[in-house]
């Protein structure tokens, strides 16, 4: 699997990674515009499997990313059934923000604090990672 983490904060970024780092690659940055640049350039090479996107971040939040990553999957042809899976990840609590992320084309949501078992739960559902992750006896987080 092939990640990017977006957040602002260094330690969300840096627990993110210590859950996906057993499960595959993982970039991190801390803003959208890098994102951007980031996302854009790995087409060439093979693009992300996931992104992890913080809603709220200064300069250009979440939802704006989240459109220009979708605007920019369909200006490079990828089929819905093979765009990149973006789960928000973010403290915000609010139905109306999960709708706006949802029907700007977030594929899931989940609320902070993140564990790895709950991270790893959502990855499940998407096929990103085993099932059977889990018989862990511990969180390894």
């Amino acid at each position: 699997m092939k990640a990017l983490i977006i957040d602002d904060l260094h330690e969300a970024r840096v627990l993110l990674h210590t859950i996906l780092k057993p499960y595959g690659d993982c970039d991190a940055v801390d803003n959208g515009r890098d994102a951007i640049e980031m996302f854009r350039m790995a087409f060439e090479e093979g693009p992300y499997d996931l992104v992890l996107l913080d809603l709220t971040m200064p300069g250009m939040d979440g939802i704006e990313v989240l459109q220009t990553m979708r605007t920019l999957e369909r200006e490079l042809g990828v089929e819905l059934d093979e765009q990149t899976i973006i789960i928000i990840v973010s403290a915000v609590d609010a139905r109306s923000e999960m709708e706006t992320c949802f029907s700007t084309g977030a594929s899931d949501y989940i609320n902070k604090p993140v564990s790895s078992a709950k991270l790893l739960l959502k990855l499940s559902q998407h096929n990103l990672v085993a099932k059977k992750w889990w018989e862990q006896k511990e969180d390894p987080v």
